[in-house]
């Protein structure tokens, strides 16, 4: 029996676009195989405070129930910090998400994301 690969969802955030973020990530959810992935969950509120929670489909009134923090270790960062997350999965829309910065918080940390990288992020960004 093959392993399962180990995915944790990164959504919300601070940009005007928190919304499409939470309706995109339960999309994802909804769609990755658990039969293939573990799938851990990380929702970041609209004042940039992280937390891990069960999942997407949460309702927004128990995504913002309890203890958030300014920065999330990466033990913190999945819900068993004896598992390893394989890969991580950015669902945030707009700044602070689609523009390079998440992506640098990853090559920083030398963990594996799905997207586009930083440079390719930031010039996307950028409209003009």
């Amino acid at each position: 029996m093959k392993k399962k690969i180990s995915v944790t969802l990164i959504f919300g955030g601070r940009s005007a676009e928190h919304e499409v973020s939470l309706q995109s990530a339960a999309a994802v959810y909804r769609h990755l195989d658990p039969d293939k992935y573990v799938i851990h969950s990380i929702y970041i509120n609209r004042r940039g405070r992280w937390k891990p929670v069960s999942s997407p489909l949460l309702s927004k009134a128990e995504l913002n129930q309890g203890p958030f923090y300014s920065f999330l270790t990466w033990a913190q960062m999945i819900s068993e910090p004896k598992e390893k997350t394989d890969i991580y999965f950015p669902v945030l829309h707009g700044p602070y998400g689609e523009d390079g910065t998440i992506q640098g918080f990853f090559e920083m940390s030398d963990a594996a994301y799905t997207g586009t990288a930083v440079l390719g992020s930031a010039l996307a960004m950028d409209k003009a």
